[in-house]
């Protein structure tokens, strides 16, 4: 009788347990290199005296951005030691990476779906000093920077993205002639500007993978499945599209997947940690399950 009551209370403790598995959502497995720079830009760096400058920056911006792509949770990271040997692909062979069932489709690694590779392509820092008159004076600080970002299909090896990503951090000081204005406190911009990149190529690895959708419409009020990390802003205008089409060029083969139509605008009310709501302020056939993108600035050009 006694191991019969046991038995029932261990299977009721265990039950939540089971549940919570069974529901849990599978993650896609993500075979992610380090962040590095291009050889060329180690080369141009090391030309100018700046490459344990390039190398501490790379490092930091390495850090942050595989924290950020953990904090997504939406992937199982995988390959970080080795995948900068997917691109010797004699090597792989003979290292079990490679499936050997597979070996005519290069690049393929055991149990993950994409494959991302990222390398720092520009890097610029410069500091002006400025003299504003009247006693006054100050320095500028300019960070600009670029990436190229290459999502992968682990399985075939074919490129689904190759974006290009750019971000900018400006610094002004400002103090009276003869004042230290403590430039110490520009060498937190480069980490602060690491941190910020790093989380904005996760944005774009994300939307590419997992496109922001609308999970819920409650008459004029929208549910977005993006929270802090999207980047969003109350009051940012999003645009809201159908289903994307994949269309083949019969000329070459090559696959276009072009973005759907047109269904209208949100305007976004409140941001949470992990969802965002807005207010439909344009058009009426906005569903669940349309796709949301940021609205392009009234006279952008290409």
């Amino acid at each position: 009788m006694i191991r019969s009551l046991l038995g029932l209370v261990l299977a009721g403790l265990l039950l939540p347990v089971a549940a919570t598995a069974a529901e849990a959502p599978k993650r896609e497995v993500l075979a992610v290199g380090h962040f590095d720079a291009t050889e060329a830009l180690r080369a141009d760096m090391e030309g100018r005296h700046k490459g344990l400058e390039l190398q501490r920056f790379v490092q930091s911006l390495d850090g942050h951005f595989i924290s950020a792509l953990a904090q997504t949770r939406k992937f199982t990271i995988v390959g970080r030691s080795d995948l900068k040997e997917v691109l010797k692909e004699q090597d792989l062979f003979n290292s079990g990476i490679i499936d050997p069932s597979t070996a005519a489709e290069p690049g393929k690694i055991k149990g993950a779906k994409y494959r991302l590779v990222t390398s720092l392509d520009s890097f610029l820092d410069t500091k002006e000093t400025q003299d504003f008159g009247n006693g006054r004076h100050g320095f500028r600080r300019r960070i600009q920077f670029s990436a190229q970002v290459k999502i992968y299909d682990a399985s075939t090896g074919e490129l689904l993205e190759a974006p290009n990503i750019q971000h900018e951090r400006v610094e002004v000081l400002t103090g009276n002639t003869g004042q230290n204005l403590g430039e110490e406190r520009t060498d937190e911009q480069l980490p602060k500007a690491a941190r910020d990149f790093a989380q904005k190529v996760v944005s774009r690895v994300v939307d590419s993978l997992y496109p922001a959708r609308i999970i819920d419409v409650d008459e004029t009020q929208v549910t977005i499945n993006r929270g802090e990390e999207a980047g969003y802003k109350v009051g940012d205008v999003l645009n809201v599209y159908g289903p994307s089409k994949t269309i083949t060029d019969e000329d070459t083969g090559q696959v276009i997947k072009r973005k759907g139509t047109l269904l209208g605008k949100v305007r976004v009310t409140s941001v949470e940690p992990t969802y965002t709501q807005g207010e439909i302020v344009d058009g009426k056939s906005i569903v669940k399950n349309s796709l949301v993108r940021p609205a392009e600035p009234q006279g952008t050009t290409n």
